[in-house]
């Protein structure tokens, strides 16, 4: 009788236990934040070429592309849309703008990068950051953005590239 009872607490036991693992695992994925998630995926320079340019001193002309994604599981948009900017060096240009994304969806942007010629040859940096503090209106936004979203702190991404070397180019008319 009493090992009857023993493995009758034993079945109790192990029965009881299983049962926490599924409602425990039920509970946390019933706490799972709903909200759109956007980070810059990727920042990089085509292997198209750059342009040498005289204009305003001389300045080469890199291309960049720039994509963003929302690893959320909602839609993101804002009335002032989504806006992505990229800073070269200590630097910010202006950046593009969208209305909406969708939950897994990217977009990728092409931007070009204008660079004084003294850098070339040389490492920059070039960070990207997906609605910026402000929205990209002003500094004086929201901290986290203009979108509400389930991880503010992973909307930015830096990487460093090498500038082509360019030799200075002098027009043939002057």
């Amino acid at each position: 009788m009493k090992s009857l009872i023993a493995s009758l607490f034993a079945i109790l036991i192990i029965t009881g236990s299983s049962f926490a693992q599924r409602s425990s695992h039920f509970y946390k994925s019933a706490l799972v934040s709903i909200g759109p998630d956007l980070v810059v995926t990727s920042i990089k320079v085509p292997n198209s070429s750059a342009q040498y340019r005289l204009y305003s001193g001389n300045t080469i002309k890199l291309p960049v592309e720039v994509t963003i994604r929302n690893r959320g599981n909602d839609l993101a948009r804002n009335s002032f849309g989504i806006y992505t900017n990229l800073k070269i060096g200590s630097k910010k240009k202006d950046g593009e703008r969208i209305s909406r994304l969708s939950p897994g969806q990217s977009r990728t942007f092409k931007m070009t990068a204008h660079i004084p010629a003294s850098y070339s040859g040389r490492r920059i940096s070039l960070t990207s950051t997906v609605d910026p503090p402000g929205g990209g209106r002003s500094e004086t936004g929201p901290a986290g953005g203009f979108v509400k979203e389930t991880n503010e702190k992973n909307n930015s991404r830096r990487v460093s590239i090498l500038v082509p070397v360019y030799q200075r180019m002098i027009p043939k008319n002057l």
